[in-house]
């Protein structure tokens, strides 16, 4: 039996709470905490922990996960729950964070570093208000974010290279309205848009490089249009695109920075709908696709046209302690398929999804979509709940819970 098309794909930065896999009652104030070390082997890695006597499903002391010989993460838990400073390390075993929690509460990042050795992130924390520094591997500071009682304020991301503002995201005091303020490199503003729960809302101007406006459409309380220019020294349009009360509906524009268009068709209730037309960067029609049923989970990548662009964030998902191959190995090693079914023709494919918390475990494991035999969900699901730590993700240095596909691919 062979499996294949492993993949995984981040689908959220953070998520609300959900239950932990390994549920025990807490330490009671009348509890001994007198702990005893514990080691658990898995394929290729080990982690060894103190835990209390009585329960060794309670997690008390300190902690240790290595994958081989090398020290992979490395903390303490106080009564399940993180606490103090804890270290992740890369596999060539560099340190890559360094945070600090407070009984389950994640205090402070202490610095974040790439493999280089040079500084990732950095968070200084002065009295309510909150700094977080992004850099890039040249240790260029590329984003900076600043939060005031653990709410988000402003994001200034900079040009590579020139330490100048190229996008100002702020918070309008006591509303749910954001200001989007983008830039030209000589410090003339490019745009100002101010959108509602993330979405937009209404137009500040548009301006070329030397300050005089453009159009930029009439988007007023989240319906009209609204136009996108390229980041460049010429006027060129990104996209023209129709919103209805926030949501794209109607005609829509993509263009390559040359001018050409690059995609063309229409939105209905923000997703696709009817023909869609790709071009090339020449203006020479590639392919036209028809999506005859609005769909609003389609969102196709294309690289090349900057209004589908994702700024860098520096952020990291969780991952697999020897990488997406390691993983579908694991798999490949260790699932137990049914002796019954070893003679007879099987194909199909599972969907499974789940989530990476910050201790690095599997958690809320579901079956997205399967092929009718329960037998081999079960079994993938069992291999997720028993598989290594990953280490978990990141954002802005902060350990937070990632979301995970896993489609999984028999055939024999």
């Amino acid at each position: 039996m062979i499996m294949k098309d492993i993949t995984c794909m981040r689908l959220i930065h953070c998520l609300s709470l959900f239950t932990f896999l390994f549920f025990s009652p807490g330490l009671n104030a009348q509890d001994t905490v007198k702990t005893r070390e514990v080691v658990a082997n898995y394929p290729g890695s080990q982690e060894i922990y103190n835990v209390k006597l009585a329960n060794p499903r309670i997690w008390h002391g300190k902690f240790r996960y290595t994958y081989g010989k090398v020290t992979m993460m490395e903390g303490s838990y106080f009564n399940d729950m993180m606490d103090g400073e804890w270290k992740y390390y890369y596999k060539s075993g560099k340190l890559k964070f360094q945070v600090v929690f407070l009984k389950g509460e994640f205090v402070k990042c202490l610095g974040g570093y790439y493999e280089n050795g040079k500084i990732r992130c950095s968070d200084s924390i002065s009295g309510r208000k909150e700094i977080v520094k992004i850099y890039s591997e040249q240790a260029e500071l590329y984003r900076e974010s600043v939060f005031f009682n653990k709410l988000w304020m402003q994001t200034t991301y900079y040009y590579p290279h020139l330490l100048k503002p190229n996008i100002v995201m702020s918070r309008e005091q006591d509303t749910s309205m954001i200001r989007t303020i983008r830039y030209n490199k000589n410090g003339n503003v490019h745009s100002i848009l101010i959108s509602k729960t993330d979405l937009p809302w209404a137009l500040g101007g548009c301006f070329d490089p030397a300050g005089k406006p453009i159009d930029q459409g009439n988007l007023n309380e989240g319906t009209g249009i609204l136009k996108t220019y390229q980041d460049t020294d010429l006027v060129v349009l990104e996209s023209v695109v129709q919103y209805d009360l926030q949501a794209r509906n109607g005609p829509a524009l993509y263009y390559f920075p040359n001018g050409k268009v690059g995609r063309r068709g229409n939105y209905l209730h923000d997703g696709y709908s009817g023909k869609w037309a790709y071009f090339k960067k020449t203006g020479k029609l590639d392919f036209e696709r028809n999506f005859e049923v609005p769909d609003k989970h389609s969102y196709e990548k294309v690289e090349s046209l900057p209004a589908d662009r994702v700024l860098n964030t520096g952020n990291l998902d969780a991952e697999f302690i020897d990488g997406i191959d390691g993983l579908q190995q694991y798999l490949k090693n260790n699932v137990k398929l049914p002796k019954e079914d070893e003679s007879r023709m099987v194909y199909g494919r599972v969907v499974l999804s789940f989530v990476i918390n910050i201790d690095g475990i599997a958690e809320n494991i579901k079956v997205e979509s399967g092929f009718g035999m329960p037998k081999y969900e079960e079994e993938l699901i069992r291999m997720v709940k028993i598989m290594p730590r990953w280490m978990p993700g990141f954002i802005d240095g902060k350990p937070r819970k990632t979301k995970f596909y896993m489609p999984v691919t028999y055939y024999q």
